[in-house]
């Protein structure tokens, strides 16, 4: 890979970041986790404010649900 395309590369991963940071700090974001692909046991829920922090209870798994969003005043 040249040295141009690793700099494209760098900025595009570098663009999308600071787009998720600015997208996260706009909402408040509710999140729950379950336990398995059947989405039947929940195991945990997060909560993203708007000051990006995270609040976080329970077990963080890869089958979630986003439950509520709601806009920063």
């Amino acid at each position: 890979m040249t040295i141009t395309k690793k700099l494209t590369v760098a900025a595009a991963v570098a663009l999308t970041a600071i787009s998720s940071y600015a997208f996260a700090a706009n909402y408040i974001v509710e999140t729950i986790y379950y336990s398995d692909a059947s989405r039947s046991t929940i195991v945990g829920e997060s909560v993203k404010r708007c000051n990006g922090s995270t609040f976080v209870t329970g077990q963080i798994t890869s089958y979630s649900r986003v439950v509520a969003k709601y806009p920063c005043n």
